[in-house]
């Protein structure tokens, strides 16, 4: 029968609980390492899945007037000024976007810049819980709209 106190057996013994400790470890911090690529990933996922559906809405309003010779909006950049994680600041991005998209494809003659402006101006945006008031400061109308918009959370009651 063996002995428990022997050295041989709490060697033994030390040795399969430190590996096993090193083994937990390892996975622990193997784990994290994969679910922080992972969350790197979804955020470019979504970043590039906004963008295809932006280009495509641009090439179907530009392909209907690509046989005239007027000058249309092609294309609409917003430039937020966000203080919060980079998720919400793509959101709010593509949310502000899509506010704009039926002006793609417009003569520039017919968009009228006090509505553009009114669009998007003093409007209170919801992300999940949060609620932010969008303040547009620029906005620029040329075959490119950009528009420089700041954001502030709102505290809700």
């Amino acid at each position: 029968m063996v002995r428990i106190n022997t050295p041989s057996f709490q060697y033994r013994l030390c040795f399969v609980t430190g590996l096993a400790i090193g083994l937990i470890l390892g996975i622990a911090l193997f784990t994290v390492f994969v679910s922080n690529k992972i969350d790197h990933y979804l955020q470019q996922i979504s970043l590039l899945e906004s963008v295809i559906k932006e280009k495509n809405i641009q090439l179907e309003k530009l392909e209907d007037v690509v046989n005239t010779r007027r000058y249309v909006l092609k294309k609409i950049d917003v430039y937020l000024e966000h203080d919060g994680d980079d998720m919400e600041k793509i959101t709010l991005q593509k949310h502000i976007k899509q506010k704009y998209m039926l002006l793609i494809g417009k003569n520039l003659a017919e968009v009228d810049a006090d509505m553009a402006l009114e669009v998007i101006d003093q409007r209170i945006m919801q992300l999940g819980k949060k609620q932010y008031k969008l303040q547009v400061k620029k906005i620029v109308i040329a075959e490119i709209l950009k528009i420089w918009v700041e954001t502030r959370a709102v505290k809700s009651s």
